[in-house]
């Protein structure tokens, strides 16, 4: 079995507000590990825009109690 070339990356999450790093990693992938990396960082995105929205907030005033915080 032949290894398919890797390449380094590096993901680095910063609080918004203060500029500090909350997290840091780096790491060797492939392209298709890549791909699945970002597909999986664009669903997070989604979660958040679903979280601020109304629906989301029904969701959470009929179940008495935050889903996520």
């Amino acid at each position: 079995m032949v290894n398919s070339p890797t390449r380094l990356y590096s993901i680095e999450v910063k609080d918004a507000k203060t500029a500090d790093t909350v997290i840091f990693i780096a790491v060797d992938w492939t392209e298709d590990e890549k791909r699945l990396a970002l597909a999986l960082i664009g669903r997070l995105n989604r979660l958040h825009a679903v979280r601020r929205s109304k629906a989301w907030a029904d969701v959470e005033s009929k179940r008495g109690k935050a889903l996520y915080h």
